[in-house]
């Protein structure tokens, strides 16, 4: 028996030719064959393995790559030839799927090949299954007379099928296929088509025949594999992940309109929001009048509860169904919990720490917003009233991959933010009246979006100034702690750096020299044209040609920060023209020399 479950067929060396030397065992009578005993091969195998691994054919060389190895050719081509029972015919051309068996096959023993022999199958699902026959998806329906098929099939079943064409004992041959479940943590793509998914710690190729759901990262699948190619990938059921999760900020049962639903203002992990219906809350629908004896609730009983916490939802024709995020709900994370009360400290709460690229949703005095785990790492200790979270364990040590936050006040990083103002200043007010400072900056690597409460602002905001501040929430800046730097007050020349230790300007009457605080960041930037620029090496300041007495071009505008009682330099922004312009001016400032 040729085909075990749970196999795909291999090579049978009884059976045909297939266009391979054999030998033929018979008896003779009266001169002549009487009975055919068998039929054994009498060719080397070279090589086998998957379709797949066979790569380019050098023609003149008379070589192919088959595993990153160069095999020999009879000729100057591959000739394949799809096996079937009694025959092997040539097809040069055909279509070869990449996970078909292969053994490449030399006759005549001079190590070179003369064909490739491949193994075709089908990779499908058992549709219906009675006594007498069988249904599977594109395969006709079978008599099980004619079908080789396994012990305990089931209908649902993924199967790989072996025509009777090509199966030695000329009948069908039906093996269950494998079914492995897990968690897609990395993906190759060729544009937008994924080629291969990382589960697990194992990379599988992914079939140009798989069907299903779209193999999305951070998603758990049920996944069909065939001599290690994905046939089919189906989302496990239950599965939670971020694109499927959102946080409810408010929700009401109103008394108009809406008699059969909830109106919600829900986040999602993208950071957008919106206002939606919610009409199916944990698998009971929202009406307005529910019946006793179905899965029902009245839109006032659904509203209960539904602020500040996560659901998994489903969205169709602008409905949404909603199911609480829990232990029963948690996919394939291996923890959820809520935390009623803490305090995020050196980028943890109690014991549960962020995993740098998490998702959160962050609920406090100003709004909600989704923020990084990178980003509470950088937070100061802040007081919160609470903390759900889906959560992995790495190394005995739980990570939050999706949370959401919920505090009374505001959270402040560590370390200031920095940037070079590209925009005008606008002015704008929320609906209660709060009035805001809306620009564009450039932080080093990007152009980002900011708002100042214009309340108690102390400093002036300019196109082309250097602001610092910390972050009252992303994309806000706390009006506390606003410092303001121009190039017309604040440009100096650098006279010597060694990068992480000191940095040496020229002031307008000293030099002043500090070292860089443990952090710092070196941002560029273009005054001449007013612009962000994406790297900038830090350089000592060149002497203005002709000056007398010597003057230096003014190329950085540095910001200090106290570490204990000593200022150390958090941020330094550089010049690429070498000089800091104003009005299309570069600017100077005497040379001073230091005392000997």
């Amino acid at each position: 028996d040729m085909v075990a479950a749970g196999a795909v067929p291999q090579w049978p060396p009884a059976c045909a030719d297939c266009k391979q030397a054999v030998k033929v065992i018979f008896t003779v009578k009266n001169g002549a064959v009487d009975t055919v005993l068998g039929v054994v091969s009498d060719a080397d195998i070279v090589t086998e393995g998957l379709i797949g691994d066979i790569g380019d054919v050098d023609t003149t060389n008379k070589e192919v790559e088959i595993d990153d190895v160069d095999y020999k050719l009879e000729g100057s081509s591959v000739t394949y030839a799809e096996f079937k029972v009694g025959v092997a015919e040539d097809y040069l051309d055909a279509e070869k799927d990449d996970a078909y068996v292969f053994q490449a096959i030399d006759n005549n023993d001079n190590g070179r090949i003369d064909v490739i022999v491949y193994y075709p199958f089908d990779v499908a699902q058992i549709e219906y299954l009675s006594s007498t026959s069988i249904k599977m998806t594109g395969i006709t329906n079978t008599d099980l007379d004619d079908v080789n098929l396994y012990t305990g099939a089931e209908e649902d079943d993924w199967v790989v099928v072996t025509a009777a064409k090509n199966a030695c004992d000329e009948t069908m041959s039906v093996v269950k296929a494998d079914v492995i479940t897990g968690e897609v943590s990395s993906t190759k793509t060729n544009g937008d088509t994924v080629e291969e998914i990382l589960v697990d710690g194992t990379w599988y190729n992914v079939s140009e025949k798989c069907t299903g759901d779209d193999l999305v990262l951070n998603t758990k699948f049920d996944l069909v594999v065939v001599n290690g190619y994905v046939f089919n990938a189906d989302e496990t059921e239950g599965n939670v992940a971020a694109d499927n999760i959102l946080y409810v900020d408010d929700a009401a049962a109103l008394s108009t309109g809406l008699t059969n639903a909830v109106e919600a203002k829900v986040y999602f992990a993208d950071g957008t929001s919106a206002t939606v219906k919610v009409t199916e809350l944990d698998d009971n629908d929202i009406v307005a009048t529910p019946k006793k004896d179905k899965d029902e609730i009245t839109p006032a009983k659904a509203a209960e509860g539904m602020e500040n916490n996560l659901y998994t939802f489903t969205e169709k024709n602008g409905e949404y169904a909603l199911e609480t995020v829990d232990n029963n709900n948690k996919g394939s994370f291996d923890a959820y919990n809520i935390i009623t009360s803490g305090t995020v400290k050196d980028g943890k709460v109690g014991s549960i720490r962020f995993a740098e690229n998490a998702v959160i949703f962050v609920e406090d005095a100003d709004g909600v917003k989704v923020v990084t785990g990178k980003t509470i790492a950088n937070w100061g200790e802040t007081s919160i009233t609470s903390l759900q979270y889906l959560a992995n364990t790495t190394n005995g040590v739980l990570y939050t991959e999706i949370g959401a936050i919920v505090m009374d006040g505001v959270a402040k990083t560590d370390m200031g933010a920095y940037g070079f103002v590209t925009s005008s200043i606008t002015n704008t007010k929320d609906s209660d009246g709060t009035a805001y400072l809306n620009f564009t900056m450039w932080d080093g690597k990007e152009s980002v979006p900011v708002k100042v409460e214009a309340k108690d602002l102390d400093v002036t905001i300019a196109k082309y100034s250097f602001v610092s501040f910390d972050w009252a929430a992303e994309g806000e800046a706390d009006a506390d702690s606003v410092i303001v730097k121009t190039v017309s007050g604040d440009a100096r020349p650098i006279t010597a750096f060694v990068l992480g230790d000191t940095i040496t300007q020229n002031g307008v009457s000293k030099l002043n020299t500090w070292d860089f605080a443990d952090d710092y960041v070196i941002i560029g930037v273009d005054t001449k044209n007013g612009k962000g620029v994406d790297s900038a090496a830090l350089k000592v300041a060149k002497e203005v040609p002709g000056s007398n007495p010597v003057e230096l071009y003014s190329n950085t505008v540095i910001f200090t920060v106290k570490d204990g009682d000593k200022d150390v330099v958090e941020a330094v922004f550089v010049d690429i023209n070498g000089a800091m312009y104003l009005d299309g001016v570069a600017q100077s400032i005497d040379k001073i020399v230091p005392e000997a």
